[in-house]
């Protein structure tokens, strides 16, 4: 007695659409891990800077830039300290903007920058 056709297995077709699509899902996956990685490598950047502005505007007094290189990344930071330009009468304390802006990256096209601003005391 002979089989039916239907019952021999998978036909040629079936196999190259099955690994077609195969093909398919491990490209997404592939590129789904490198664009997760890549987000997790600017958030670390990106905290990495914001330390570095917290850090500075606690302790410069003055406008000032400067840069230093972590995790094999230049950070150039500039305060900008911007005094009042009259000072109340009599009064001892004044209100002064502080600012800072913190630049990272390698190439002018992956440039990132972060801006803080603050009010203190004088």
């Amino acid at each position: 007695m002979k089989r039916a056709r239907k019952d021999r297995g998978f036909a040629m077709v079936d196999t190259l659409v099955a690994l077609t699509l195969l093909s398919i899902a491990g490209t997404v996956v592939v590129t789904a891990q490198s664009l997760s990685l890549k987000s997790a490598e600017r958030a670390e950047q990106k905290l990495t800077a914001l330390a570095l502005a917290k850090s500075k505007l606690q302790t410069t007094q003055s406008s000032t830039t400067g840069e230093v290189e972590i995790s094999s990344l230049t950070y150039r930071w500039a305060v900008q300290v911007d005094l009042p330009v009259v000072a109340p009468a009599g009064q001892k304390v004044q209100l002064v903007d502080k600012s800072i802006t913190v630049e990272w990256g390698e190439e002018s096209n992956e440039a990132r920058t972060l801006t803080l601003k603050t009010k203190i005391l004088r």
